[in-house]
């Protein structure tokens, strides 16, 4: 049984709201579906919680289920934007934010500032006329950095030396991809093998998170263990999927039973058509389920739940600040749980994998700046996605697809996860993991990138 969701109470909630599934819907995403393939810029929307109103809208329907804003649509656009006032919303949201916590204030600006660009951009795809300027897309989600292609050759000296501590002798850098591609393609799992392999490594995470990381993190929710011990973590529910762009997805859905008790539902899929490694496997429960995005968004819908956060907790939109932390937080996952030690305790063939990530990581950063500002025909990126960077030709599709010519994904996501997780990473080596995750886990207060940032800055560290 499940309680019926509750309208959205105040008019700060329903402008926020329908900022974000006014973008979403405008870029073409369906926060509605059970499945992560036609989600977008919305990825979750809690089941307690009625949707604005702006989501059942007949008009901003059609737009959604054409794919978004396009000069063949324009009318529409134009009516929806102009009915639920999308392009005023987000300086108006900004503006009534009043928690009088300053760290709320710059996360809700960041997380505004970035949606209102995603709407202009849409406006502009309707009109035809010219899009928001790529930087200014780029450095709404990175703390205000400029778009920088990222040079690849430490990657490539690291991906030969984790070859090399496999037994292997790679003279070159064509010598050194080669032989991680058959590395790869020989340690590929059976898709028939991925859910079970998917829950073994949740469950072995859980226990990991809990014994490294919870049992020292005070989360002070009011009805609950301090460490959360009492919180199961259950309600993954995986899937298997084919003939979409991700590879592994994670859909939080929450949800309460007839009692009251928190459910903390998720969908999680994979998609059948990306090769995995057994090593990716393990890399994608942790990144996607525990501790990575699945952990993150259950303790936040406990903390909003109890009063907590508000309706910024609720959402958590793709292509803002916040996701480039969430997902740095995900990708740092070794170095939370092992620290320096994640090379030994993880093993030389997850070595080899990390250094492949790590190519992909620089691979979605770099891919629409070099075609969107560079303007490198998608040909020429496909040829140097496989022979330079490494990928395998799931993966070189992927990339030269969205990540490389979308106007919002590219530019608004591609940086999150080097840069996030380079962030990250380098606050773990800092200032330890426990600070780290008292901070990325919001006990201190609800965060993005750029609040991650100040808050961690004002920690003392560890060689102080």
């Amino acid at each position: 049984m499940h309680q019926q969701p509750r309208p959205l109470s105040s008019a700060y909630e329903i402008d926020y709201a329908t900022a974000v599934i006014g973008a979403d819907m405008l870029l073409g995403g369906n926060v509605g579906s059970a499945s992560g393939k036609d989600h977008f810029i919305a990825d979750h929307w809690p089941k307690d919680l009625q949707l604005p109103d702006i989501y059942t809208d007949k008009v901003a329907q059609e737009i959604m289920n054409a794919g978004g804003a396009s000069k063949e649509n324009a009318s529409q656009v134009k009516a929806v934007v102009e009915k639920y006032d999308l392009r005023g919303l987000s300086a108006k949201v900004i503006a009534a934010e009043n928690s009088g916590d300053s760290d709320v204030h710059e996360f809700v600006t960041g997380t505004m500032t970035s949606i209102g660009l995603m709407i202009e951009t849409a406006c502009a795809l309707a009109q035809e006329t010219e899009l928001p300027r790529y930087e200014d897309r780029f450095a709404s989600v990175t703390g205000g950095l400029a778009p920088k292609v990222l040079p690849i050759d430490e990657a490539i000296e690291e991906l030969a030396d984790s070859l090399i501590a496999l037994g292997k002798n790679p003279k070159t850098k064509d010598d050194a991809l080669a032989m991680a591609h058959e590395w790869e393609t020989g340690r590929y799992v059976k898709p028939e093998n991925f859910l079970d392999l998917a829950k073994n490594n949740i469950a072995r995470l859980l226990g990991e998170i809990r014994t490294k990381v919870l049992k020292y993190v005070d989360f002070n929710i009011p009805g609950y263990d301090p460490h959360l011990a009492d919180v199961l973590f259950d309600g993954i529910k995986f899937n298997t999927v084919s003939n979409t762009f991700f590879t592994g997805s994670l859909t939080y859905v929450g949800g309460i039973d007839d009692m009251g008790k928190p459910l903390l539902e998720c969908n999680y899929e994979y998609n059948t058509d990306h090769p995995l490694t057994a090593e990716n496997m393990w890399h994608l429960a942790g990144h996607e389920g525990i501790p990575g995005h699945y952990m993150q968004m259950a303790i936040m819908d406990l903390m909003r739940r109890n009063g907590k956060f508000g309706i910024e907790a609720a959402i958590s939109p793709m292509c803002t600040g916040e996701t480039t932390l969430m997902e740095g937080w995900a990708q740092a996952v070794p170095e939370l749980l092992y620290g320096e030690r994640s090379r030994a305790v993880l093993g030389p063939h997850y070595r080899v994998h990390t250094a492949l990530e790590r190519l992909q990581d620089m691979a979605k950063n770099n891919v629409s700046i070099l075609h969107q500002v560079q303007k490198m025909p998608i040909e020429t990126l496909r040829d140097m996605l496989s022979s330079q960077y490494g990928l395998n030709p799931a993966i070189v599709k992927k990339m030269s697809g969205g990540w490389a010519q979308h106007p919002v994904l590219g530019p608004m996501y591609g940086p999150a996860y080097w840069l996030g997780g380079e962030a990250v990473r380098g606050a773990i080596k800092k200032y330890g993991p426990l600070e780290v995750a008292k901070t990325a886990l919001h006990t201190e207060g609800i965060v993005d990138q750029n609040v991650f940032n100040l808050k961690m800055a004002r920690k003392m560290p560890l060689t102080a």
